[in-house]
């Protein structure tokens, strides 16, 4: 079953597709506000997770949002481990966890 979720916050809409239904997400001012410096401070500065978001310009390479819009995040092997891919900072990517489940639905 797909997931669908609608959340009506404030004004700026954003549209993913997971399992064929459309998921709605609007932001609130707060996040518009916060994204910026708060996502900034989840991973301590120098930590490998900090610098695969500086890598990405703290945008998730799959819809081009912020990864701080306060959708829940995961971190994604580019080349997954059992086909020989790393945990070093240039084989990982961090994504919203919609875009994650696509990411993987979309390599069956």
């Amino acid at each position: 079953m797909g997931v669908i979720c609608l959340h009506l916050l404030w004004s700026v809409h954003r549209a993913c597709q997971v399992d064929g239904f459309a998921n709605y997400k609007v932001l609130s001012s707060h996040h518009e506000v916060n994204r910026s410096s708060v996502g900034k401070t989840i991973w301590e500065p120098g930590s490998k997770y900090y610098k695969i978001a500086q890598n990405q310009n703290w945008l998730c390479p799959i819809c081009g949002e912020n990864l701080h819009n306060g959708e829940a995040l995961e971190t994604h092997h580019i080349v997954p481990l059992v086909k020989g891919g790393t945990d070093e900072i240039d084989n990982l990517q961090h994504l919203h966890k919609i875009c994650h489940k696509t990411v993987h639905r979309n390599e069956k």
